[in-house]
C-alpha cells in the first residue's frame, strides 16, 4: 500500500491530557464484535466475536463467569507516548506445563516474550493491517465500544465494575453519525470487499471461529495481530507464513467492522494488550497523520483515565457486554454516547 510523505511523522507524545468522559451512566451501541470469555481453561487468546447488530439483542449463549486471573501483579499496558507503572514480570520454567491436553499444542506451539519491556516496545507493524481509506473513524484503546476485552491481562476485572476494550475497532466510512440512524442507513460499499494485510512478516496461528486468527510476527517473537471478522484467504491456513503488506483476506460479514488487536504473549496466561499505534512504523503511522492522527496518544484512554471513569459489564454471558448497551440493560443514553461520543473515536477527516 503506498503512502506520500507527510511533512512530518505522527508523533508519539509523553504527556496526555485527561480524558473527560461524560459525568451521567455511560451509554452504548450493541457490540460491534464480541470476543466471549476464555473459560477456566485459558488460551493465550480470547475466542469468539459477535458481528456488529445494533439494537437487536444478543444471541450469546450464557456461560459461568470467569475464574480471576493469576494473581501476579504486572504493569498497565503502555507505550513511549503514554508511560505507566511498570513491575517485574514472573516466568514459569515451562509455562504450558498446566495447560490441559486440548490446548497444549497451541500453547506450546506459541512464542512468549518474558523480558518484555514497555518503554521498549518494537515497532513491529510494517504495513497498515486494512485499507486506512475505507474507514471514517477508530475507537480508542480502553474505549466503552464493544465489550470488555481485557482477559488475561493485569486489567481484567472479574467483579465486571470497571471494563474496558483493548482492541481499536474501525467503523466502514458512510456509516451515519447518529446511533439511531444506523440499523436503517444503508452501506455506502460493500464492506466485505474490504482487504486485510499482514502487519509484518509472521506465519498465521490461532484459526478460530467466527473467522478468527493471529499474524504471529517472525522477527519480533511474543508479538501477534489478532484480527476477526477476516475470511482468510483459501491459500493460508494454520503455520501459513506471510510477508509484510500480503493480502491475507477479506471483511467476512457484511455487517462487521475492522477491529485488530495486538498482543504481547508473557506466558500462556498473561498477555499485555497495546494499542496498533504503539507498534507500528514511522511509515504506518504517517498513514493516519493524513487522515488527520498526529498524535498516537489521541487513540488511548490510559488505564488511569478509565480506572477514574469506570465501566460495568455483564459478567454472566460469555462476551463481557458493557451495561448500557444493546445486549446487556439497554439505554438509549449509553448507546449513543458509545457510537457518538469523541470519548470513545477519533474521526478520520
Amino acid at each position: 500500500m503506498a503512502c506520500s510523505e507527510p511533512s512530518a511523522p505522527v508523533t508519539r507524545t509523553q504527556n496526555v491530557a485527561p480524558l473527560e468522559l461524560p459525568s451521567m451512566t455511560p451509554i452504548e451501541l450493541p457490540d460491534p464484535t464480541s470476543t466471549p470469555t476464555p473459560t477456566q481453561e485459558p488460551t493465550p487468546v480470547p475466542s469468539t466475536e459477535p458481528v456488529p447488530t445494533p439494537f437487536l439483542a444478543s444471541t450469546e449463549k450464557s456461560v459461568p463467569p470467569p475464574s480471576a486471573p493469576p494473581t501476579t501483579t504486572t504493569p498497565s499496558v503502555k507505550s513511549k507516548a503514554i508511560p505507566t507503572d511498570s513491575h517485574a514480570m514472573t516466568s514459569q520454567s515451562d509455562p504450558c506445563a498446566y495447560v490441559p491436553r486440548p490446548y497444549k499444542a497451541r500453547c506450546e506451539d506459541s512464542l512468549f516474550l518474558e523480558d518484555f519491556d514497555l518503554d521498549n516496545i518494537a515497532q513491529v507493524a510494517r504495513f497498515n493491517f486494512s485499507e486506512l481509506d475505507k474507514f471514517s473513524r477508530i475507537s480508542k484503546l480502553r474505549s466503552g465500544v464493544g465489550h470488555d476485552y481485557s482477559f488475561n491481562t493485569d486489567e481484567y476485572d472479574p467483579s465486571g465494575s470497571n471494563c474496558r476494550s483493548m482492541k481499536h475497532y474501525f467503523l466502514p466510512v458512510g456509516a451515519p453519525l447518529k446511533n439511531e440512524q444506523y440499523a436503517t442507513t444503508p452501506h455506502s460499499f460493500k464492506w466485505m470487499s474490504i482487504k486485510f494485510f499482514a502487519p509484518a512478516d509472521g506465519v498465521i496461528q490461532d484459526l478460530g471461529e467466527d473467522h478468527q486468527f493471529t499474524v504471529e510476527s517472525t522477527k519480533h517473537p511474543g508479538y501477534y495481530f489478532k484480527f476477526h471478522h477476516v475470511k482468510l484467504s483459501p491459500e493460508l491456513t494454520h503455520g501459513s507464513s506471510v510477508v509484510a503488506g500480503q493480502q491475507i483476506g477479506t471483511l467476512a460479514e457484511e455487517e462487521a467492522w475492522g477491529e485488530i488487536g495486538v498482543e504481547v504473549r508473557v506466558d500462556s496466561r498473561k498477555v499485555y494488550l497495546l494499542s496498533f499505534l504503539q507498534v507500528a512504523t514511522d511509515e504506518v503511522l504517517n498513514l493516519y497523520q493524513m487522515r488527520g492522527l498526529n498524535d498516537s496518544s489521541n487513540v488511548i484512554i490510559t488505564k488511569a483515565q478509565r480506572d477514574a471513569n469506570p465501566l460495568a459489564c455483564d459478567r454472566s454471558s460469555s462476551a463481557g457486554w458493557f451495561e448500557g448497551g444493546g445486549n446487556y440493560k439497554p439505554s438509549a443514553d449509553y448507546m449513543a454516547w458509545q457510537y457518538e461520543s469523541a470519548d470513545n473515536w477519533f474521526f478520520f477527516k
